[in-house]
Order: C-alpha cells, then sequence, then structure tokens
C-alpha cells in the first residue's frame, strides 16, 4: 500500500523524500566537522583545557598564593593549575555571527610563556621572513615599530577578515595614533579564535591604560577540568 500511494502521487512522495534527505545530509555533515575536544587540546589552543573571561579587570596574579587569597580560592582548587593571564582590547566581533566584515577585530596581548611552552600554539602558515620563528617579543623595552606580528587563526583571516598571510590591520592607540597589526602567521581554529594576539609588552606600548586582565587561559588535567572551572565560576 506504501508503494501504491507513493506512485499515485509521484510529485509529493518526491517532495517528502527529498526533504527527508536533505535533512539526513544536514546531521550528517555537522556531526562530521565536530571537533573531538581531546584531539584538538594541542591544536589551536596552546594546550589549554578552559577559557575563562571577566566582566571587571583583574590584577591579582591567580598562580600565586596572595593572588588565589585575595578571591577566596584555595591551594586545593587550583591545584597542578597553571593560568595565564590575557589582557583585552574590545574590537569588532570576528566571528561567524557577525554578518559584516571585522575591520578591527579585538586585540588580545599575551605574554611570551605560552608561546615558547612546549604545548605552544601551532602556526600552521606564516609569512616570510617569519618562517624561521616569529618575531614574537620586543627586542627591547622601548620596542614600538608601527607594524606589530601578530597571530590569528585560519578561519578568522579567511573568512571573517576577508586577508591573508603577511597582511595589515590598521588599528588606532588610545593616544589616537594609527598603527598597524601583520598578520605573521596563521593558527589552527581553537579557543582564542575571533581575535588577534599580540604581545603583552607592545599591547601596552598601545594601550598603557588598560590595566589588568579581563580573560584567563587555564591549564588544567582534563579530570579536573570541571571541578576547577567550579571553583573558578
Amino acid at each position: 500500500m506504501a508503494v501504491r500511494g507513493a506512485g499515485r502521487r509521484a510529485g509529493q512522495s518526491i517532495a517528502v523524500v527529498a526533504l527527508l534527505a536533505c535533512g539526513c545530509f544536514l546531521v550528517a555533515a555537522v556531526a562530521a566537522n565536530r571537533k573531538d575536544p581531546a584531539a584538538q587540546q594541542a591544536r589551536g589552543t596552546g594546550g589549554f583545557e578552559l577559557i575563562a573571561e571577566s566582566a571587571l579587570p583583574v590584577f591579582a596574579d591567580l598562580n600565586t598564593p596572595a593572588g588565589r587569597e585575595a578571591f577566596g580560592l584555595s591551594d586545593e582548587d587550583l591545584a597542578g593549575v597553571r593560568i595565564v593571564s590575557v589582557r583585552v582590547r574590545p574590537g569588532d566581533d570576528a566571528s561567524c555571527l557577525n554578518l559584516n566584515r571585522a575591520q578591527q577585530p579585538q586585540l588580545l596581548g599575551l605574554p611570551e610563556t605560552p608561546f615558547t611552552a612546549p604545548d605552544a600554539l601551532v602556526a600552521t602558515d606564516a609569512a616570510p621572513p617569519e618562517r624561521g620563528g616569529l618575531p614574537w617579543a620586543p627586542a627591547n623595552g622601548n620596542d614600538d615599530p608601527p607594524v606589530l606580528p601578530g597571530i590569528a587563526d585560519t578561519a578568522t583571516i579567511t573568512w571573517a577578515l576577508g586577508k591573508a598571510v603577511g597582511d595589515e590591520l590598521a588599528y588606532v592607540d588610545e593616544r589616537g595614533r594609527p598603527f598597524r597589526v601583520r598578520l605573521a602567521a596563521a593558527s589552527a581554529p581553537g579557543i582564542l579564535q575571533g581575535n588577534v594576539l599580540i604581545h603583552e609588552a607592545r599591547f601596552l606600548r598601545k594601550f598603557p591604560s588598560a590595566a589588568g586582565y579581563r580573560l584567563f587561559l587555564i591549564d588544567a588535567a582534563p579530570d579536573r577540568a570541571g571541578a576547577v572551572g567550579r571553583a573558578l565560576a
């Protein structure tokens, strides 16, 4: 009866079958592109298990006993946990939620530590002459070049910015002076997607009043990620 019914109204039956086929295709396509957190931990994340944001700047170093005590955290809560504090300069939304092309994406000022560790951020592409090693850290305390080397993930560079490795982004510092950030390398997509990363020392040269930290990369054991997240919430 089902076969005879489908044959009696072929157009309607084909429309139903096509709709179900499209739905199955979308479910399968989304599942095929799902990222495995365990497999992606070392790519694009620097090996960090958690990421946290604060509405207000945090001035204390959460890696020290004094800093933890200031926020009511015990050494047991953060035993074996490494926290990298990141400075944030808000900018255009460079995620897929923004239908417009981002012109000045959010800047992150990171210390050198995450990029010299064995689990450093993986650069998938770099522009000459940075292929031999990124000029990440300033040469000296007075280093303030007009063009700063930066890193962004491949998806942000290609789709959100419409740029390529080696292109430059125009910014204005807090004194009203223009400067540029050169996309010296592209990283794999990860927890810092949608941001442009520069060295913290150079970040402070451009935005000296950006005191405190508002973004935190947390390196914890996978089996303790939930407990650490609840302690920091």
